[in-house]
């Protein structure tokens, strides 16, 4: 609290909180926030869920969860060129649905799932982050005056350091309220990480009233 008001003084602020009176700079630096909190309050519950609850090993847990990451990668080219073609707002919006959809699979998996069960609702969460991720950023980048760039990248930082943090914090507190060995935890997690991405993609959709 002290940081912000000490940064609220000063004519050039570390924190540029003035550009969070844009109102499609500070839909998407929320959007941004509930993004990062899903993805890291899954990525800590995931390894839970698969070396404990599904009796995967650490190599089988590794090579399911890296589906999340390779279909980041093959999708963030084809967000990449449908940025100015496409609203950022609507997107991003897309892009948490899909992600929420993902999370949510991924809580109600059977009993004793496959490999190929758990996979693909992996790349699912991939592929709606993926698909948010270069808008959004964009969004966050070109909203702010041209002379405020710097500043306006600088908040993205921010807002993923935050987001992650959020999300960490909130684990902890799950798995201190549902052990681990209950199997809730990581459960309760993946709902909360849903929510998230759920919140997060009514702020991006808010984005296209201000387009």
């Amino acid at each position: 609290a002290w940081y912000v008001l000490r940064q609220r003084k000063l004519s050039l602020p570390l924190l540029p909180l003035d550009l969070l009176r844009i109102p499609v700079f500070a839909l998407s630096m929320g959007a941004s926030i509930g993004a990062f909190a899903a993805q890291m309050l899954s990525f800590i519950a995931l390894p839970f869920l698969l070396l404990d609850a599904l009796q995967r090993s650490h190599f089988a847990a590794g090579m399911l969860m890296t589906a999340w990451s390779v279909a980041i990668v093959m999708v963030a080219p084809l967000a990449g060129r449908l940025i100015g073609r496409v609203e950022d707002g609507l997107l991003g919006g897309i892009g948490m649905a899909i992600l929420a959809m993902g999370l949510l699979s991924l809580a109600l998996l059977p009993v004793d799932p496959s490999d190929l069960n758990i996979g693909w609702r992996m790349a699912l969460c991939g592929l709606g982050f993926g698909l948010f991720q270069s808008p959004n950023n964009h969004t966050i980048v070109t909203s702010a005056p041209l002379a405020r760039a710097g500043a306006a990248s600088g908040m993205l930082g921010t807002a993923r350091l935050t987001g992650q943090s959020l999300g960490a914090v909130l684990v902890a507190i799950i798995f201190t309220l549902w052990p681990v060995a209950s199997g809730h935890g990581t459960t309760v997690a993946l709902y909360l990480a849903a929510g998230f991405a759920a919140m997060s993609g009514v702020f991006s959709s808010l984005r296209l009233r201000h387009s």
